[in-house]
């Protein structure tokens, strides 16, 4: 037995009932996701953003003009320094 673990868990749906009804309604642990609605109510202390979504959204941010291009390419910088292995 261990006291941390990760779950990995399919539902036919994707929608609100469908992850209450895979995590619960007191679910009290880390929930790593994209940003779809179905997981809005769970606490946002408790929620991380998955970081290929975030990579993604970094590097179609990088290709605007302007400021929004270079804090784009900052933060797909940044990301890279995080992950390099």
């Amino acid at each position: 037995m261990t006291e941390v673990g990760t779950l990995f868990v399919e539902h036919d749906e994707r929608s609100h009932a469908a992850s209450r009804a895979l995590l619960g309604e007191a679910f009290e642990g880390y929930l790593v996701s994209d940003r779809w609605s179905a997981y809005e109510g769970y606490a946002l202390a408790r929620r991380q953003v998955c970081w290929a979504h975030l990579a993604r959204q970094f590097a179609a941010m990088s290709e605007a003009s302007g400021e929004m291009g270079v804090v784009g390419a900052g933060l797909g910088e940044q990301t890279d320094d995080l992950f390099y292995v």
